[in-house]
């Protein structure tokens, strides 16, 4: 029997009894036809709402995670906060240049690395030189989730941002910016709405915060994320990471 058969043979099964699938155990059997950890047997289970057609506000249908490594290409760490952005698809077919230009206080170019799955952006001040990768890595094309927001509104109810040290005063420094929330309309007008973070309640490791407020990624609407400056003592090819995982509650079509 192919692994098609099984799988239509265990539809079949599960179709005269859905009750079924209120065991954990029983969904298990199926979980080969659900990639990663996206959709899982409490989240069919438990996603009910007090409203018809919504999610519980901590349930999701989906997440990916995506990682953002800042490099130190020549002279001396940048000490600000630098903005990488997601979502806004209308932008992203001129790789965020437009925005990356008109919302940074530093000159900065933004280049699709198709080879490496990242879209990277260069910034500048005077004689220090970084690059900001934001990759999908193998998990992820980071370039077919932009373009898939051509059509598609994806309303993230939570996100997750893990630093790369916890040191108190750069947590306090990178926490002042975080996100920000960025619209920009047909006719190229900006908007950008400061997002705040809080840490991760439970958290041990005192450098994974999140930020709950629903945004919106779509065509015209995304999010810039901040990535914290690097040690005053980097020196060049001195690289961090952030990592960010952003959970979606709801995807529409528009």
């Amino acid at each position: 029997m192919s692994t098609l058969d099984k799988y239509l043979l265990l539809a079949d099964e599960y179709s005269k009894n859905f009750e079924d699938l209120e065991s954990e155990e029983n969904f298990s059997r199926i979980r080969g036809l659900v990639r990663g950890t996206s959709v899982t047997a409490d989240n069919i289970k438990f996603a009910h709402s007090e409203i018809p057609g919504q999610l519980p506000p901590d349930g999701y249908v989906g997440n990916v995670g995506l990682s953002i490594r800042r490099t130190l290409v020549s002279g001396n760490a940048i000490q600000s906060n630098l903005a990488v952005y997601l979502g806004i698809a209308f932008a992203a077919s001129d790789y965020y240049n437009f925005i990356a230009k008109r919302l940074s206080s530093f000159q900065v170019e933004v280049i699709a690395n198709y080879y490496n799955n990242s879209i990277d952006y260069y910034y500048n001040e005077g004689t220090n030189s970084e690059r900001i990768s934001i990759s999908g890595g193998n998990n992820y094309n980071i370039f077919s989730i932009l373009q898939g927001l051509y059509n598609v509104r994806a309303i993230a109810n939570k996100i997750r941002i893990s630093l790369p040290f916890e040191d108190n005063s750069r947590l306090n420094a990178w926490q002042r910016d975080a996100l920000a929330i960025v619209k920009q309309t047909w006719l190229s007008n900006i908007e950008k709405q400061p997002v705040t973070v809080s840490r991760a309640p439970g958290q041990f490791n005192r450098s994974v915060y999140d930020s709950n407020l629903p945004v919106n990624l779509s065509n015209v609407e995304g999010i810039a994320i901040f990535v914290p400056a690097l040690s005053e003592t980097a020196r060049a090819g001195d690289s961090e990471i952030t990592d960010v995982t952003i959970y979606f509650s709801k995807l529409q079509r528009i």
